[in-house]
């Protein structure tokens, strides 16, 4: 038989960037990080992803269905920087 026709195909595009991205400096022993909701119609969950420098690798540090997540931390006067 003959070979079939080629076909182009392509991956659903990436999401896009989240906006209104804010996070506390004022809580003892914990960072809350906020954001507007994402606008894709088949969406099922943030990542959150930290660093305690915001040129080094960051590390998964959990996952919510929220547009808040809560960091606890372990003792004040620590930085991270999230993504």
């Amino acid at each position: 038989s003959k070979p079939s026709e080629i076909v182009e195909a392509h991956t659903k595009p990436l999401p896009k960037p989240l906006s209104g991205v804010q996070a506390t400096t004022n809580l003892p022993k914990k960072i809350v990080l906020n954001w507007n909701p994402a606008n894709e119609s088949d969406f099922s969950h943030y990542k959150i992803y930290r660093s305690s420098n915001s040129t080094m690798f960051f590390s998964y540090h959990g996952k919510t269905k929220s547009t808040e997540f809560e960091d606890l931390v372990s003792e004040n006067g620590k930085t991270y920087y999230y993504k």
